[in-house]
């Protein structure tokens, strides 16, 4: 609800037609209900996030991480296979531009920055792909998702015959743009994932050993 507020503000924004405004003020007036009854609903929650912090502190549990020790081959070995998952999801994705092929590679992509971020310094920078390229890449991929959740949600909605027209245009350019953010993720993809996963593997070893 949070992100369709801002998409919502950015669309109304770039859109000059006046038409298109009072069908944008209706989606807006309807978000920020469901948005109050969300935040209703988390607040009634709050006890159980309370209880969830409460054993996420006990002593036990913070000594068990504070303690775990990984070697660091396991650590690049763990690395290794996040990249190869980010890979294979890339290439299903490019068979099909299905909004949960989509949001497949975006996981697998997350997995692969975070342990990007947990091994900086350990990964050679000419070995692509960097992590600012990952992250780069995330944010397209995550705009995306926001985009086909945001279609999602408007389909739902019945228009007057009035507005139906001003709806079917608004669709139109919000696929449009998320065509536009694919192109451009696809592209990214070709660049980043150069190496098919054994290959990364060896050259990761070689590079490490030089």
């Amino acid at each position: 609800a949070h992100v369709r507020s801002i998409l919502l503000a950015e669309f109304k924004q770039s859109l000059p037609d006046e038409a298109f405004h009072s069908v944008m003020e209706k989606y807006i007036e309807l978000n920020t209900v469901q948005t109050e009854q969300i935040e209703k609903n988390l607040l009634d929650g709050k006890i159980v996030f309370d209880e969830l912090v409460s054993k996420l502190n006990t002593e036990s549990l913070t000594n068990y991480f504070s303690f775990l020790d990984c070697e660091a081959e396991s650590l690049l070995e763990g690395y290794v296979i996040g990249y190869g998952k980010s890979y294979h999801a890339f290439h299903s994705e490019l068979t099909s531009h299905e909004a949960e092929l989509l949001h497949e590679w975006r996981k697998r992509t997350k997995d692969l920055q975070y342990q990007m971020e947990l091994l900086t310094g350990s990964i050679p920078d000419e070995l692509p792909p960097t992590l600012e390229e990952v992250s780069e890449l995330n944010d397209n991929l995550g705009r995306i998702n926001d985009l086909f959740m945001f279609s999602d949600w408007l389909v739902k909605f019945d228009e007057p015959i009035s507005q139906s027209e001003s709806k079917s245009q608004f669709m139109d350019l919000i696929h449009e743009q998320i065509n536009s953010f694919e192109e451009k993720a696809d592209h990214t993809g070709h660049s980043l994932y150069r190496f098919t996963p054994e290959e990364y593997k060896e050259e990761l070893k070689a590079t490490i050993i030089s």
